[in-house]
């Protein structure tokens, strides 16, 4: 809390409206703000950013997509590259499709028109430079906001998250478009176990040397592993098959790889919701941490979106994108 606090003084002293506003909230993530921080939160939540309908920047979406702290930016690269050539067997074999999450055909909703009904769903795709999307949009299914990476990523969402009712509802749909755009929603849809049978399988049927970790799983749990090798070989085709197996990637991709790249996919998805509802709180109320969830010091996930919110990148994109407060930060313009 410390830190935040520190940051938030420094802020003031340099009249920086915005900084300041983002350490307060990291100050109420981890503690208990002053009745003076109180005040700069309600100024802060008074601003909602209005998105616009532009695509992001490479430089942009490499900043919502950098490596964190420890974490190996090429080994996540490659594992990304094999996951996206792998992502919509998983989907297949995972049985993940709109009629088995609830979704019937007229809930279909035709890309074209998405901007006629759902103006910021369609805002935030074109940001993430999404040119087609199957989106299935349910009033029984409040809440619901479910990526899955067929050969055309697929939305299937609750009415209330398609019009982004409210602030945590913002939350799951920019965060829903992010794991669509990178085809990572299967992936945040495996345990731990489950991802080490997947992967095994995926390189006994592409053809490709199982490593001593991985092979030490699949003997270990055989039956799983085998039924999931019958799935991938029936749901696999074989050009992104053979993709997968030309990757040199897939010879040296481990076990802990894999769970990096997993928790790396689901702080992207975070990152970029934070950025479309702009409020730290509603962020960790969606994953459940805070008032009424899990202390903030007990999700990873939670401190490097914490972490993430008070950094330069964050602070970029907000001023590059037109969602920071204030018209004086810093002295410009």
């Amino acid at each position: 809390v410390g830190l935040y606090d520190r940051l938030s003084t420094i802020a003031a002293w340099q009249s920086d409206v915005e900084a300041r506003w983002l350490a307060v909230a990291g100050v109420e993530a981890l503690g208990t703000p002053s009745a003076e921080q109180r005040a700069v939160l309600a100024a802060g939540r008074a601003h909602v950013p209005a998105i616009k309908r532009v695509a992001l920047a490479p430089a942009q979406r490499a900043l919502i997509g950098a490596a964190g702290p420890g974490q190996d930016g090429a080994r996540l690269g490659a594992t990304g590259e094999l996951w996206r050539a792998l992502a919509p067997a998983v989907t297949a074999a995972l049985a993940l499709e709109p009629g088995k999450l609830g979704f019937v055909r007229a809930d279909r909703v035709a890309f074209k028109k998405l901007g006629e009904k759902f103006g910021l769903a369609a805002a935030l795709a074109g940001q993430l430079g999404l040119g087609d999307l199957d989106v299935y949009v349910s009033e029984g299914r409040a809440g619901v906001a479910r990526a899955l990476a067929a050969d055309t990523p697929t939305l299937c969402l609750g009415a209330d998250v398609a019009r982004a009712d409210h602030g945590p509802a913002r939350f799951a749909l920019a965060r829903a478009l992010v794991l669509a755009a990178e085809a990572t929603g299967p992936l945040l849809e495996l345990k731990d176990v489950e991802l080490l049978w997947m992967w095994a399988a995926a390189l006994q049927v592409a053809g490709v040397p199982v490593p001593p970790i991985l092979a030490e799983a699949a003997a270990a749990d055989r039956n799983p592993v085998d039924e999931r090798v019958r799935l991938l070989d029936k749901h696999w085709g074989r050009r992104d098959k053979k993709a997968f197996a030309a990757l040199p990637a897939a010879r040296a991709i481990d076990a802990a790889d894999l769970t990096a790249f997993r928790r790396h996919a689901a702080g992207v998805g975070n990152r970029f919701g934070l950025l479309a509802v702009g409020d730290l709180a509603i962020a960790l109320a969606y994953l459940d941490v805070g008032r009424g969830g899990r202390a903030v010091v007990d999700s990873p996930l939670a401190l490097e979106l914490t972490a993430w919110s008070v950094g330069a990148a964050h602070l970029a994109l907000r001023h590059e994108l037109g969602y920071e407060l204030g018209a004086d930060r810093g002295g410009g313009a």
